[in-house]
């Protein structure tokens, strides 16, 4: 994977202090332009301490005074394609994310974790899961820059366990998207997305990820909880030894019911539900269907996204079993999830044309 050409950084363009506008916050941020970067405007606050303004976070993607005019272009599209995703428009976000993919997937700073949450968010939302790893695993890279730790963090990160929680390692194949070896990234973001290819790849090539794995787990030593919760759900579905993925569903159901109510519980369902359902058992088809209904009734609020997830799996199962009006009863349940779900926590006042 090679990484992208890193952009020039431009001296200190403004003395006086300057007031920006900024989408997530009522008050305007003001302090002293230090510099310009492809992640942001660089700023001293009033404080002393250090910000970085995200292009994406300038209200209307208008630049202030001082700033050299080549970043206008690149905030407003920023701007547009963040607030597009953030009022539903996926087919206008992904576009846009996609151009800016191109110079911020794997960098570090804001602007990198907004194009890379952004674009797996899109990917996600149509349908192309496989194609959304490495934009969700680069999210993580992002992080780190001096002067972000006082901007919003991500409400798709656990802080704790260090998972993207709407984006288990479950997939329906639903593209046929080619995974290759994570090289040049952390040995963590390497084994996590080993995982994910595990379960994204043929059961042909499954035998090597596994090998991927232990070598990695090796290197990697500590025990890490979050990585534990993605390799039970990636071995439940799809280890190659039968009693490896038993043990692991084992693993998820003790989940349920010690970690109930809550996200951990909606990952252990669906990977027990999409395992089960799959099977050659006609009664572990229909118990893996209950699993899916679990996530679709009982925890609908936890994750809305993957409530509709569990309902297309279920649904396509009771389509295939003529049980089809099973099907969309459950699909209208979790577009009602949906529903409920969709609020914007901060209303920007400004739409994105």
């Amino acid at each position: 994977m090679m990484l992208p050409a890193v952009m020039l950084i431009t001296a200190a363009v403004c003395l006086e202090p300057v007031q920006l506008s900024v989408t997530s916050r009522e008050e305007p941020v003001v302090g002293t332009i230090t510099s310009t970067t492809d992640q942001g405007i660089h700023l001293q606050l009033e404080d002393q301490r250090a910000l970085v303004v995200p292009w994406y976070e300038l209200r209307a993607g208008l630049v202030p005074e001082g700033v050299e005019p080549g970043f206008q272009e690149l905030a407003s599209q920023a701007w547009r394609a963040h607030e597009r995703l953030a009022r539903g428009d996926i087919q206008g976000a992904l576009p846009l994310y996609q151009s800016l993919a191109r110079t911020f997937l794997w960098r570090q700073g804001p602007q990198s974790r907004d194009v890379s949450e952004g674009l797996s968010k899109c990917l996600i939302a149509i349908g192309w899961r496989k194609r959304a790893i490495e934009p969700m695993l680069a999210s993580f890279a992002a992080e780190g820059l001096p002067g972000t730790e006082i901007l919003p963090v991500s409400d798709r990160i656990d802080t704790d366990l260090r998972v993207c929680r709407d984006f288990p390692p479950i997939f329906t194949g639903d593209d046929s998207s080619r995974l290759d070896e994570l090289r040049e990234a952390s040995k963590r973001l390497q084994l996590m997305h080993a995982y994910y290819a595990l379960v994204a790849s043929s059961s042909s090539s499954r035998g090597q990820w596994v090998e991927s794995i232990i070598e990695l787990k090796r290197s990697l030593g500590a025990r890490d909880a979050g990585l534990v919760l993605i390799e039970q759900v990636s071995f439940a579905q799809a280890h190659p030894d039968e009693s490896v993925r038993r043990g692991a569903r084992e693993a998820l159901r003790r989940r349920t019911q010690t970690q109930g109510g809550t996200w951990i519980e909606v990952w252990a369902r669906l990977a027990i539900g999409n395992s089960l359902i799959r099977d050659a058992d006609e009664l572990q088809r229909d118990q893996g269907l209950i699993e899916l209904i679990h996530v679709v009734v009982r925890l609908g609020e936890i994750e809305p996204e993957l409530t509709l997830f569990a309902a297309e799996i279920a649904s396509e199962y009771l389509n295939q079993t003529d049980r089809a009006a099973w099907g969309s009863t459950i699909t209208q349940q979790a577009q009602q999830n949906i529903q409920g779900g969709n609020r914007r926590s901060v209303d920007t006042g400004v739409s994105a044309p």
